[in-house]
């Protein structure tokens, strides 16, 4: 019995009063007749005649703001849909599945607020606390129903993790864990998860700055699917910055090298990460592991057919790298190269010059320090007369060695080296006691 009679008195909380019924009756033309202006007008009216918190007032409240959504006046819509819920939170007017809708509407029209162009930084702020309020309290009633719908929990996790780099330089730690939380939560509220969850717990993980949890989730994404560019292009950058920051542990530094290798190598493979500088990045990170040689045959390689830029520092570096590792030979095939693809620079011909110096083979280290000095190295010109120098004295070309010497220190810069005066005396010592010597024998011959 007191259930009927409590039944009876739910149902009477449900009854319109004649005058707002009669007020809907005419409503129900208009919205038959798209008079959409008109329609507003009348519930507006309607809304005054509305005793407080009654079902007339529920009523009237929650259609105009069901018309306000129709015409797509998406911020008019907010104040008479929360006005509708907090009455029906007093009596119980809507029943689960329509509260669930009212709710979402809500957070979606907040965070439409929030994030419209223009909107002052602590309005969007305002805005997007009441749509994480309705969020949350959505999600909490899908929750207890176990009927968790997944749309709201990734919006709701998306949310959480924009207000929390809001400042970038101050992230919200209590934020950005609530929005790890929910992207956790709804990658098991399926067989197959929206792989967007993935994507936020992605960022909610680099945001706090765990970049090998943010290395595993984007092995798992490429997994999934190869195709995407940009995760080839993170997580590589990702191994990268990992490699150069475990300097201290090298087992883990030189691991971490091994992945970017393997990860430049798996993007290749499917059509990535083939740009000049990626190539050259490549080819870096075999020389920071210690693969030097390895390191230098891909760059010259890569520089020959093209892959990387003719870039005089590439081919510097190529040249370079041989050197370390006493490949002299390899290295000058690098600087000739090099040079046909600058003709006018002197550098690659010194790099040369004191290649084959090294090997001792001077007749060649003197031909190509003589390109070196005509073509010039800049500022630094003097020193590839002062090599010309000391090579023609090496293989007993005084004159030569004299002139160069002499060149060398017209350039002030010269200074620099306080032996080369000393040597240019040599120079000049060596020239005299050739020529007396000459002399000697000139004067021995004609005696005989």
């Amino acid at each position: 019995m007191a259930a009927a009679e409590q039944s009876q008195t739910d149902a009477e909380k449900k009854q319109l009063s004649d005058k707002i019924r009669e007020g809907m009756t005419k409503y129900s033309a208009m919205q038959e007749a798209k008079q959409w202006p008109e329609a507003i007008a009348l519930l507006t009216d309607l809304q005054k005649q509305a005793a407080p918190d009654t079902f007339d007032a529920f009523i009237v409240n929650y259609v105009k703001g069901q018309v306000y959504l129709t015409i797509d006046q998406q911020n008019a819509a907010i104040e008479p849909l929360e006005t509708a819920l907090r009455i029906s939170d007093l009596h119980g007017f809507f029943d689960s599945k329509e509260e669930q809708k009212v709710l979402k509407f809500l957070y979606q029209l907040y965070y439409g607020a929030g994030s419209a162009k223009g909107t002052p930084v602590a309005k969007q702020e305002q805005a997007f606390i009441k749509s994480g309020e309705y969020a949350k309290r959505l999600i909490d009633e899908e929750r207890e129903a176990h009927a968790l719908n997944t749309d709201d929990v990734l919006f709701y996790a998306y949310l959480q993790l924009q207000r929390a780099q809001v400042n970038p330089e101050k992230i919200d730690q209590t934020l950005l864990k609530q929005a790890q939380k929910l992207s956790e939560e709804g990658l098991v509220l399926s067989i197959n998860p929206n792989p967007q969850f993935y994507r936020l717990l992605l960022s909610t993980v680099l945001a706090e700055g765990d970049y090998p949890r943010a290395a595993e989730i984007l092995e798992f994404l490429l997994k999934k699917d190869p195709t995407k560019k940009d995760d080839w292009t993170q997580l590589n950058a990702i191994y990268l910055n990992l490699g150069a920051e475990d300097k201290g542990d090298k087992q883990k530094a030189f691991d971490y090298n091994v992945r970017t290798i393997l990860s430049f190598k798996r993007a290749q493979d499917h059509g990535f990460l083939k740009t000049s500088k990626d190539n050259f990045g490549l080819a870096a990170t075999y020389y920071n592991i210690g693969q030097v040689e390895a390191a230098a045959d891909l760059l010259s390689t890569d520089l020959k057919n093209g892959s990387i830029d003719s870039d005089q520092k590439y081919w510097t570096y190529a040249a370079q790298w041989y050197q370390q590792v006493d490949q002299q030979l390899k290295a000058i095939d690098v600087i000739k190269e090099a040079a046909k693809h600058f003709p006018n620079s002197g550098e690659f011909d010194y790099m040369a010059a004191t290649n084959y110096y090294a090997l001792e083979k001077y007749d060649d280290a003197l031909q190509q320090a003589r390109l070196a000095a005509t073509k010039g190295l800049g500022e630094k010109t003097w020193q590839a007369w002062s090599f010309l120098a000391y090579t023609a004295f090496e293989v007993r070309k005084y004159d030569e060695a004299l002139e160069a010497v002499t060149k060398a220190l017209s350039y002030p810069d010269s200074k620099k080296d306080k032996q080369l005066p000393t040597f240019k005396e040599a120079v000049e010592k060596a020239i005299k006691d050739r020529n007396a010597q000459t002399e000697a024998l000139n004067q021995k011959a004609k005696q005989q």
